[in-house]
């Protein structure tokens, strides 16, 4: 008994038959109409990328691909290094303040020395004067013998203990509140450890309650010690008789120390400055660059200090010329004392993420060129320490790191290379053989140039190739050469384009799976003229691409592409089938003639079989007079198909369909539109052997 089933189903639909196979029963054929793939091939699978195909308002197709080449940032235009300045610098100076003493000779002291000489006229004298002090009775000061004060102790240890005194004075005053004139009085006064006098002078004819003389010794020099004695030697007097005096009325001796520096000292040391610096550093590695303005983007100004001085240092880094939010750059930062195991050590960095730094120097009269000021500050302990101008302080200074956002000048002449190299052209890759020209090719070298640097480019070679094929083609006419405008401004970007002319199409025709090219960009061809007005940014580059642009107007010749569907073998599989007939219905709406080769794959991807028609089975679709498809043209195409066959295809789980096209007619350019297709649905018309209960 046979059974006919004509089954009109969707591509990817299996039939299944619930068999119970039975050696020792009989059998009958039955022939089946079992659809097993639906497959359609459009414009994609010539052009893979379909991100490449731009449709036209007329539904026509032209390809476009767009191919960067190069990237130029402004890290390839300028660096800003600097070279790492270092200074040992000792203390310019250690300042004391200024310190004043004054010791007091009054009538009661007189009175005490009197006595104290032991002679009786003198003991009768000062006890007359301190009577006379105390019930306010006149006395005679006209015999006041000339007196001497030795030993008189000045304690300036809360000042400082030791001191080599660099700078300074001491002003000595006399002020003379006593009831009796000062005839002379000499005074000196010296280290309490001995050696030489520091200072002495003789003061004479200082009147009486309220008058005053002074002298001032320099202290350069002078080493000065925190304990001091001091000599009046002698003090003569000349007083009037029947005189009122009182116990406190006195003889001041003022010592005033000012304006002291010190080599070395041990002393309590205020705060206050001891380095002063204020330098230039210049960028390196500029080339014939010249900078005036960069906003930093990153890096830091680092600071590696060792210090021998014993007490705490400030310091400040200022830069005046980087400004941020309107204020210039300013760290300060703090250094430990030094001890007695040896110098402190530290290691600041600070940030100048953000800064516009200008670079014309102290004076706006230069370029690639920063400066800074450096204060050194000593903090007080409150406690004596020893310091001297020979303590030190290292200092390396390095900017570590910078990278610009933006930068502004003359950006120089500099040369870079846009290859040599190759990319992948993909744009074909549907096509596997035979031949494809394309009637027109616009190729196209574009330059996006987003920095404020006028540049000219030079094409050194653009050449195709296809590896299939092992055919190549090279750019007729290059080298070549065009420039490149400067951007307007920040911000803003020029494009300009170099058409590669009729030669391109013959690039292309060939159809590519590489491209090859070398060009050579040098910015600022003409050199420097003196504008200074050069900018690039870090948001900003110069950007090259190749442009092609394909008009889909082809003559195809034995062109190949192919589509890979899934194998219905679902009915197959009963590993019963005598034989068939696979017939393929072909709906084609291209203006193209084509054969149809179908190769059938195992689950590993291996061909195991093929079915091919003849050349020409599938039917070119017909076109108006303005080679526009006006309808699909209808073919069938039908293979016979055996039980070896048969019995190969038991495994294949997938067809590849490959399609070679012929333009029709073979010497008119035609254009491929958007809505051609090609569609294909096989069929199975197969004998299967089906077991009876």
């Amino acid at each position: 008994m046979k059974l006919k089933f004509q089954l009109l189903l969707l591509a990817g639909s299996a039939l299944f038959f619930g068999c119970k196979r039975s050696s020792d029963k009989p059998m009958w054929d039955v022939n089946i109409l079992t659809p097993l793939v639906q497959s359609s091939l459009t414009i994609s699978n010539l052009i893979k990328d379909t991100s490449s195909i731009h449709l036209n308002a007329d539904k026509s197709i032209t390809i476009v691909n767009r191919q960067s080449l190069s990237n130029v940032t402004i890290d390839s235009l300028v660096s800003l290094s600097t070279d790492p300045y270092s200074d040992t610098e000792t203390l310019s100076s250690l300042v004391l303040p200024t310190r004043i003493d004054t010791t007091l000779i009054s009538i009661g002291t007189i009175a005490d020395k009197l006595i104290a000489t032991g002679d009786q006229d003198n003991i009768n004298l000062g006890n007359g004067l301190k009577f006379a002090a105390q019930y306010g009775i006149p006395i005679d000061l006209s015999n006041i013998p000339a007196l001497m004060f030795d030993n008189l102790s000045v304690d300036i240890n809360n000042f400082f203990q030791t001191a080599d005194i660099a700078t300074g004075s001491l002003t000595v005053e006399i002020v003379n509140n006593l009831p009796a004139d000062v005839q002379s009085l000499s005074f000196s006064f010296k280290n309490a450890s001995g050696g030489p006098d520091i200072s002495s002078h003789t003061f004479s004819n200082i009147a009486a309650l309220g008058g005053s003389d002074s002298y001032i010794e320099p202290l350069a020099n002078k080493h000065v010690e925190g304990a001091l004695l001091g000599s009046i030697n002698p003090l003569q007097l000349s007083g009037q008789p029947n005189t009122v005096v009182t116990l406190d009325q006195s003889l001041m001796v003022i010592m005033t120390i000012t304006g002291v520096t010190v080599t070395s000292a041990t002393a309590i040391f205020p705060d206050q400055d001891v380095m002063q610096k204020q330098e230039e550093t210049s960028l390196t590695s500029l080339g014939d660059v010249l900078l005036k303005t960069a906003v930093i983007d990153s890096g830091s100004i680092k600071m590696d200090v060792t210090s021998t001085i014993k007490q705490d240092v400030s310091f400040t880094y200022t830069i005046p010329k980087a400004m941020k939010n309107g204020v210039a750059f300013q760290q300060t930062a703090f250094v430990p004392a030094a001890t007695i195991s040896g110098p402190s050590h530290k290691v600041i960095s600070f940030p100048l993420n953000g800064y516009s730094m200008d670079f014309t120097g102290i004076a706006s009269d230069t370029f690639n060129t920063f400066y800074y000021t450096l204060t050194g500050r000593i903090i007080s302990s409150g406690t004596p320490v020893d310091l001297s101008l020979t303590d030190y302080m290292t200092i390396t200074v390095s900017a570590e790191d910078m990278q610009p956002t933006s930068v502004e000048g003359y950006l120089g002449q500099n040369t870079f290379n846009i290859g040599p190299a190759a990319l992948d052209l993909t744009i074909f890759k549907g096509v596997e053989s035979g031949t494809l020209n394309f009637e027109n090719v616009d190729m196209n070298m574009v330059v996006e140039n987003g920095f404020g640097i006028d540049a000219a480019i030079q094409i050194n070679d653009i050449s195709t190739g296809n590896s299939r094929t092992n055919q190549f083609h090279s750019l007729s006419g290059t080298p070549s050469s065009f420039n490149i405008s400067r951007a307007p401004s920040q911000g803003l970007t020029t494009t300009t384009s170099h058409d590669f002319g009729t030669d391109a199409t013959n690039l292309i025709n060939i159809l590519p799976n590489k491209v090859s090219y070398s060009a050579t960009v040098k910015t600022n061809p003409l050199g420097n003229q003196g504008t200074y007005n050069d900018f690039a940014s870090k948001t900003s580059l110069m950007k090259a691409f190749l442009d092609i642009e394909m008009p889909l107007s082809i003559l195809a010749s034995q062109l190949v592409l192919s589509d890979t569907a899934v194998f219905n073998t679902a009915a197959l599989k009963k590993k019963s089938v005598q034989s068939g007939t696979f017939t393929v219905f072909v709906g084609n709406g291209f203006p193209l003639n084509a054969a149809l080769q179908m190769y059938f794959l195992n689950s590993a991807g291996t061909k195991i079989d093929s079915l091919i028609s003849l050349p020409g089975a599938i039917l070119a679709a017909p076109v108006d007079g303005s080679y526009r498809v006006t309808e699909k043209k209808n073919s069938q195409i039908s293979f016979e198909v055996g039980k070896q066959t048969m019995d190969n295809l038991y495994n294949s789980t997938q067809v590849i369909f490959k399609i070679e096209f012929t333009t029709e007619p073979t010497s008119q350019f035609m254009k491929i539109y958007s809505d051609y297709s090609i569609d294909f649905k096989m069929v199975g018309d197969m004998d299967y052997a089906i077991h009876k209960k």
